[in-house]
């Protein structure tokens, strides 16, 4: 099994989305067009037009939840809050990271590689206050973030997904300057490699 930026432990920025119903910083021009034409699309054939975000996304997008890191990376106030303590949890990331290590055991080699070197957001920082719109929109559950669009704050990632959450088990690779969507050029000569081609 070979994965390529797979976030095994989720990525900050879906939860951004999912909690702020904002776009993250590292979603480029391409993401943020396709989103908005499902979103408008699903207005439309759903006959919700006074759905607003976040509940919008989290209507539209459920994945989001999938991608919510399983790890601790809310601060609030300057002190971490432990992941059991948001408003949501990750069950599918959790179940999964613990399936994997069943997986190795019984046998299938699990291959990670990841890109490095380019701007990621790994950690958000939130106030314990909340806006009247915050609580009006039923946004930023766990506190307001500060600043208010959270920034790329790790060198340790491929702009989506941090590298330590792309890795796991024994055998990681690593490409410098990878970013998320170039992964599979970037990669193939490595996945040649491992499938001995």
């Amino acid at each position: 099994l070979i994965t390529l930026g797979s976030p095994h432990e989720g990525a900050a920025d879906a939860y951004v989305a999912w909690e702020g119903g904002q776009y993250p910083s590292g979603w480029q021009g391409p993401i943020r067009y396709r989103v908005n034409q499902i979103e408008k699309a699903l207005f439309e054939t759903r006959n919700q037009p006074n759905l607003r975000r976040p509940e919008s996304f989290r209507s539209f997008f459920p994945s989001l939840r999938d991608m919510l890191p399983i790890n601790d990376f809310v601060s609030q106030d300057g002190d971490p809050l432990v992941i059991t303590e948001l408003t949501e949890q990750n069950q599918f990331l959790k179940n999964l990271h613990d399936t994997i290590s069943t997986i190795v055991n019984k046998g299938v080699k699990l291959f990670t590689i990841a890109g490095t070197s380019v701007k990621t957001l790994g950690e958000v920082n939130v106030t314990a206050e909340r806006t009247y719109e915050d609580e009006q929109l039923n946004r930023w559950r766990d506190g307001h973030p500060n600043p208010e669009t959270p920034p790329l704050d790790s060198d340790v990632g491929d702009a989506r997904v941090l590298t330590a959450s792309a890795h796991v088990g024994k055998h990681n690779y690593t490409i410098p300057g990878a970013v998320h969507h170039k992964l599979p050029d970037k990669a193939q000569d490595k996945v040649f490699e491992i499938l001995g081609l």
